[in-house]
């Protein structure tokens, strides 16, 4: 089983856990603290397929750890968030030199993380998604 981690703020959890409904039986989600806990959860997994980071965790800027992770792991796929922590310029620079993968900006959907979850973890999309199903609310 696939698994993916996730280093989010407290905030940014209920709409993980909201986009990552759908994935619970394929993938095995493991939410971490800091960027320690992310390497050893990485060094411990043998399919780690992605991580999910925020770019400032605990005012913590997490960005400034992405050489050190992806020259450990490289194999492992990121998805980043970023809430207005870092510049456009920035994200760019992410993006061209393979730092991350794909950048996501808050505020976000579900169907944003699941669409990136599916493509970065080769996962098969199902013709509807989960959330699809639920009414909508005014």
């Amino acid at each position: 089983m696939k698994t993916i981690v996730l280093l989010v703020n407290k905030g940014t959890m209920p709409m993980m856990s909201f986009s990552l409904k759908g994935f619970e039986k394929v993938a095995d989600i493991r939410y971490v603290k800091d960027v320690a806990q992310l390497m050893q959860v990485f060094s411990m997994q043998q399919e780690c397929c992605m991580a999910i980071i925020e770019t400032k965790v605990n005012e913590v800027l997490i960005t400034d750890s992405l050489p050190e992770i992806r020259k450990k792991f490289e194999n492992v796929k990121l998805l980043l968030i970023d809430s207005g922590d870092i510049s456009q310029e920035q994200i760019i620079e992410l993006i061209r030199t393979h730092m991350c993968h794909s950048v996501v900006l808050k505020p976000f959907t579900a169907q944003k993380i699941s669409d990136n979850i599916y493509t970065l973890c080769g996962f098969p999309k199902p013709g509807k998604s989960w959330y699809e199903h639920t009414k909508k609310i005014n």
